[in-house]
């Protein structure tokens, strides 16, 4: 996932990287941001939302 580290934590949601990490097109940390905004965001999502999109391409679901 594209964005910047920050030197200092910013914000006091989530763990690990959270609080350090600015997504590209945003302006809040990971630490930040809603649960259902990072999921909507996340590397997890997108790649499920292109595997979902390949099984309905390809009559599996």
């Amino acid at each position: 996932m594209l964005g910047k580290i920050l030197e200092a934590e910013v914000g006091t949601e989530g763990f690990g990287y959270d609080s350090l990490f600015v997504p590209a097109n945003e302006d809040r940390t990971f630490g930040e941001l809603s649960a259902a905004k990072k999921d909507s965001i996340s590397h997890r999502a997108k790649a499920f939302q292109l595997m979902a999109a390949w099984m309905r391409e390809n009559g599996i679901a």
